[in-house]
């Protein structure tokens, strides 16, 4: 014998919405700057710290598009 569950349809506040819009707009925004400081990086940029903060590995700077 199987239930079907109750389908709850729970809509997103405005606080919710203001949330969701504001990291979308940072995310944007993240995008938007690394395209404009893309030609002035070197060509290899550290990629990577370790514990003491000291670069462990480089990569090149289209890396930078990874974060955002």
């Amino acid at each position: 014998m199987q239930h079907e569950r109750p389908r709850l349809k729970i809509l997103p506040s405005r606080l919710d919405r203001g949330v969701i819009w504001i990291s979308f707009l940072g995310i944007v925004l993240m995008w938007v700057y690394a395209t404009l400081q893309y030609p002035s990086l070197p060509d290899i940029i550290p990629s990577h710290f370790n514990a003491s903060g000291q670069p462990d590995n480089y990569g090149s700077k289209w890396i930078v598009f990874i974060l955002p």
